[in-house]
């Protein structure tokens, strides 16, 4: 159990989106205070969901039996359902996302000069203009108003973020969830070892600062050296931007393949 946790954790640490939080959370005012922020509301969000999960597999029995039927092999077999089946939807994932890939990068091709097209224009009939109902103007006064107190709590917001308030980077911790299958399928695994309770909780929370490594080095090498941690940090985040779909394709891939391998019993 625990080799499958933690590999599964390391490759989930490796996503683009926490990386660009690190750099932005870095570009604040008091950094080593904010990363400490946002690492704290993260660890607020991501231990509850995960125990709650867990312990609600072993609220109801027939969910912890059939979670340990499925994370377990047959006797007599290495094949483990759960994280096969999980391992080829990544794979499949990653097929899709290569196909939207391809067919942009042919979208993207320029279109050779004479090649013909439509240039024919779609004229609109002019309508005749009807008096608004009384009920739509009260939709959009209501609207209006929502979008005024929307626009306030937007430059409080923005205010505090430039002042460095440690609110807000709490706050960008706390958005940062775990995606629910990825909790059920956590949680399965570990309900599906058999260990004590008090292993399963602790497996549960370890999973948590495993998926978070990447962000718990930054903290830890910012306090070390900051320049050198935003030197690094910065043309990765960029290039993790540019190429967001690009570095799915590979962690769907990565991940795909490393459970089908766990789910056949090679790993």
């Amino acid at each position: 159990m625990w080799r499958e946790l933690l590999g599964l954790a390391f490759l989930m640490s490796l996503n683009p989106v926490l990386l660009g939080l690190i750099l932005v959370v870095i570009s604040r005012p008091r950094p080593v205070q904010n990363l400490l922020a946002f690492w704290v509301g993260a660890l607020i969000v991501n231990v509850p969901s995960f125990l709650v999960a867990l312990f609600a597999l072993h609220l109801v029995p027939s969910f912890a039996s059939f979670a340990k039927n499925l994370a377990t092999a047959d006797p007599g077999s290495s094949v483990k359902p759960l994280q096969l089946g999980t391992g080829v939807l990544c794979i499949a994932l990653a097929v899709v996302i290569a196909v939207r890939l391809r067919s942009r990068k042919r979208e993207n091709q320029p279109v050779a000069a004479g090649s013909g097209g439509d240039s024919s224009v779609l004229v609109l009939d002019p309508e005749t203009p009807t008096a608004e109902p009384q009920s739509v103007g009260r939709i959009r006064s209501a609207i209006a108003v929502v979008v005024s107190k929307f626009r306030r709590l937007f430059h409080h917001g923005k205010g505090a973020w430039e002042n460095g308030a440690l609110w807000v980077a709490l706050v960008l911790g706390i958005g940062y969830m775990p995606p629910p299958p990825l909790v059920l399928l956590v949680d399965t695994i570990i309900v599906g070892s058999g260990t004590s309770m008090g292993t399963q909780v602790l497996a549960a929370i370890v999973f948590v600062f495993a998926m978070l490594a990447v962000f718990e080095v930054a903290l830890i090498s910012y306090v070390i050296a900051p320049a050198r941690t935003q030197a690094v940090l910065e043309p990765v985040h960029n290039w993790a931007l540019a190429h967001r779909q690009l570095v799915l394709l590979i962690l769907f891939a990565v991940v795909g393949v490393w459970q089908v391998l766990t789910g056949v019993g090679i790993v």
